[in-house]
């Protein structure tokens, strides 16, 4: 009663919002940490509109736009033709209330990994195509990149059931971010220490270890932080 009378009776006006976008650097066996940079919003789509005066799910996806060189990318895929019984994966920085069983850090700068199938591509009402999963969505990564097995993002993981059912979650098509992208002239491109490392990786993994320690030390100059790029180094060096 009290929330619907605020509602009711009150507005929100002249809000001064900053944006701050979060690179988490996790590399194996190193201190977690994370880098600040500003961020501007160039457009947000709602993620509430009205469907026959009545609040649905709506976009619910933004653009914001940082400076920097060298940033981390990632390959975007399609969500539109992902069927039920296809594996997928969540990948995000979701909040955990535990108490005292964790350390701060580990509570706010661990990544953390779901995964789980398409379980059914379902319409909103909106008639914007949904996917259902049982991938778990939580605070902290909604909102995060959905991938499939080859590692391209499909969707973005978005929201969980209102009817308090287990294992249904859903997360909307990545297409709905290209969209947006492709109005302002975003064009999605690899880094050049992404295509290198990528080279590099294939290399390795056909034994051609000359080839690979070349382009992960090349990786490295480009980015020093690369969370992989010295583990494949030192395990050619070492003949592992």
């Amino acid at each position: 009663e009290y929330w619907r009378f605020m509602t009711d009776h009150t507005t929100i006006e002249e809000i001064d919002a900053q944006v701050q976008v979060l690179l988490g650097q996790a590399s194996p066996d190193e201190d977690l940490r994370a880098e600040s940079k500003e961020a501007s919003l160039v457009e947000r789509r709602e993620y509430l509109v009205d469907v026959d005066g009545e609040l649905t799910w709506g976009e619910d996806v933004a653009l914001l736009k940082i400076e920097g060189d060298g940033l981390p990318t990632v390959p975007l895929g399609s969500g539109a033709n992902l069927a039920s019984g296809e594996r997928i994966f969540v990948i995000g920085y979701t909040a955990i209330d535990s108490g005292d069983l964790f350390e701060d850090r580990e509570r706010t700068l661990e990544p953390t990994i779901t995964t789980g199938i398409v379980s059914a591509r379902r319409t909103l009402k909106s008639g914007i195509d949904s996917i259902q999963t049982d991938a778990a969505i939580n605070p902290g990564n909604s909102g995060g990149p959905i991938y499939n097995s080859e590692g391209d993002v499909v969707g973005l993981a978005t929201f969980g059931s209102d009817l308090r059912l287990e294992s249904v979650d859903f997360g909307l098509p990545i297409e709905l971010a290209q969209d947006l992208m492709a109005f302002y002239g975003v064009e999605n491109t690899t880094s050049q220490s992404h295509d290198t490392f990528s080279t590099g990786l294939d290399a390795y993994w056909r034994g051609d270890c000359a080839t690979a320690t070349s382009h992960m030390r090349q990786v490295l100059e480009l980015d020093s932080d690369h969370p992989y790029a010295r583990e494949y180094l030192q395990a050619c060096e070492s003949g592992t």
